[in-house]
């Protein structure tokens, strides 16, 4: 029998009709099996917006058996396929031609493909890597695939710069080897086969397989050990986070949120990250990332050592979901923003030891770049993919930014930074928007020249914050 879930996770995160009307929608069946390692998909694009210079990107594992125009089913493409790192890793980039040249996008597409993918069921043949955020991840358990791997097809406005990975959808899902099946969007449901909807715009984290999900306080936990207690601990925190985060940004969290727990496919350490509304927490064999290691074994209280990572990634709804950053400095700002957003939190609400160690650890952790390129003179976003610039650095700056402006306009800037129509993510979008948040001439001039450009700005900043111990 066919379940069908219909989300109420977003009713806090509406979207406006005519903006509804610029995100692609997604209909048709997803067919996986997680001890095999396969997936194929059946799906129909609408609401496609109109695009000349454009790319469709798809997962570099799955072959496309065919490709139409959904109004025009006889109408059959053979897309030109390439691979273009500085659009996608994970991903080929294709394009619909005609004897003309490339085609201009159709408004609705009928596309399917299939995939087989290696299984890491075992240490003995799993990465000697790392595992990450667009890796379709076979465990042996469960298949892990968010929008950064491009399980689903994503529409890339070339002219734009513009990735079209939130979307809504109404998929119905196959496993026959799974026993719950979930989409970011949606509530999680039970297998082997559920139809679930989404009718606000989310990316798309799939996430099925062999495990328990339960709900409590409005959270979903999918695969997590936590006891009662635990979740009552975690759940306490993320209300005091985003009760600050609402007073200080004057904007309200979105909906309810969902957290994965699940084992990853390599050997070295785990990660989380965050595909809005859930949060994902990827263990390795060692506990590394294991979402009860940010629990006292013996009170099951939240470690407060966690507490600037839970506000890091509770943060990451108002950057990388509301406002999201394209651009050089697209590092910067998606982490390096977040990263700032949190130590707020901590400032304000942890005891005093535990924001100095905060600093002292940015401080540190600065020093150590070998290769520092100030943001002003950053010429691609690789130049500061790296973590101890964005994780470590960028706070830091953004802190002496603060001393220097005072902490009411920082937060004005912020705002700005969130609710601008036409945000970026680039140095020129850095001076502007500090000047329409009200920060004076004479301070972006200091910032600008003391911080942001020339081979002493890490020195400068350094030398600066000294007389905030």
């Amino acid at each position: 029998m066919i379940r069908i879930f219909l989300t109420t996770l977003l009713a806090g995160f509406c979207v406006p009709g005519f903006l509804l009307s610029q995100v692609p929608h997604i209909e048709g069946h997803v067919t996986i099996s997680r001890t095999a390692g396969t997936i194929s998909c059946d799906l129909t694009l609408t609401r496609l917006p109109e695009a000349a210079d454009y790319t469709l990107w798809l997962n570099s594992g799955l072959n496309i058996e065919m490709l139409d125009n959904a109004a025009e089913p006889l109408r059959r493409y053979v897309p030109d396929r390439y691979y273009n790192p500085d659009e996608s890793y994970e991903a080929f980039q294709y394009v619909i031609r005609n004897q003309s040249g490339k085609m201009p996008l159709p408004p609705s597409l009928h596309i399917k493909y299939t995939g087989k993918f290696p299984v890491y069921d075992s240490i003995a043949n799993m990465y000697d890597w790392e595992d990450w955020m667009g890796n379709m991840a076979f465990n042996g358990s469960t298949l892990r695939a968010s929008d950064q791997s491009a399980w689903y097809p994503i529409l890339y406005d070339v002219s734009l710069k513009k990735a079209y990975k939130a979307v809504t959808y109404n998929l119905t899902v196959r496993c026959a080897d799974c026993t719950s099946l979930y989409l970011s969007g949606a509530a999680p449901a039970p297998g082997p086969e559920a139809t679930l909807q989404a009718t606000s715009p989310v990316h798309l984290l799939l996430f099925a397989g062999a495990y328990a999900f339960v709900e409590k306080d409005h959270l979903f936990f999918l695969n997590t050990p936590l006891s009662p207690a635990q979740i009552s601990s975690l759940n306490a925190h993320k209300d005091r986070i985003v009760a600050y985060y609402e007073q200080q940004t004057g904007i309200p969290y979105g909906s309810a949120l969902t957290f994965v727990a699940t084992r990853a496919s390599a050997l070295k350490p785990g990660f989380s990250f965050v595909s809005y509304p859930t949060i994902t927490f990827v263990g390795n064999n060692e506990g590394t990332w294991d979402i009860t290691t940010l629990f006292d074994k013996t009170t099951a209280q939240f470690v407060p050592d966690q507490i600037p990572f839970l506000a890091h990634e509770l943060a990451h709804y108002y950057v990388g979901t509301l406002y999201k950053p394209s651009g050089t400095l697209y590092w910067l700002f998606n982490e390096g923003l977040t990263e700032y957003l949190a130590s707020a939190y901590v400032q304000h609400n942890q005891p005093d030891t535990a924001y100095k160690r905060l600093l002292t650890r940015y401080k540190a952790q600065t020093r150590e770049i070998i290769t520092f390129v100030p943001p002003g003179e950053v010429k691609q976003a690789a130049d500061i993919a790296f973590d101890l610039y964005r994780y470590q650095y960028v706070p830091l700056l953004l802190t002496a930014i603060r001393h220097r402006v005072g902490e009411k306009i920082m937060w004005q800037w912020i705002r700005h930074i969130l609710t601008d129509p036409a945000p970026a993510a680039d140095y020129p979008y850095l001076l502007r928007s500090m000047k329409a948040a009200g920060i004076t001439d004479q301070d972006i001039r200091y910032i600008d020249q003391m911080w942001l450009t020339g081979a002493g700005a890490r020195d400068n900043l350094l030398q600066y914050l000294n007389q905030y111990p």
